[in-house]
């Protein structure tokens, strides 16, 4: 819950893995988007990615909590920006 409060983008029923699911194919299925999973010490702890809003290219991230503090956020997005060419990008 306290991730979701953070989040930029919030579900209105977060609790519902249809509405997720649904947002989630639709994130995948679009080719402009770029999608990473973050991995930290061989665990799945969240994600990056970049998407076009309003004609702009954006970058986000998503990280569990379990990860906070540790400079997991910082690394990956780090990681990213080496493979995405795109700028300006905006958070």
């Amino acid at each position: 819950p306290e991730a979701n409060y953070m989040a930029a983008f919030t579900s209105k029923n977060p609790d519902d893995k249809n509405v997720f699911d649904a947002h989630w194919t639709k994130i995948l299925a679009d080719k402009t988007n770029f999608n990473k999973t973050i991995l930290f010490e061989r665990q799945v702890a969240g994600y990056v990615s970049s998407f076009i809003m309003f004609d702009e290219r954006n970058v986000s991230y998503w990280l569990g909590q379990d990860f906070w503090g540790k400079g997991v956020a910082t690394a990956a997005l780090a990681k990213f920006l080496e493979h995405v060419a795109a700028r300006p990008l905006y958070g």
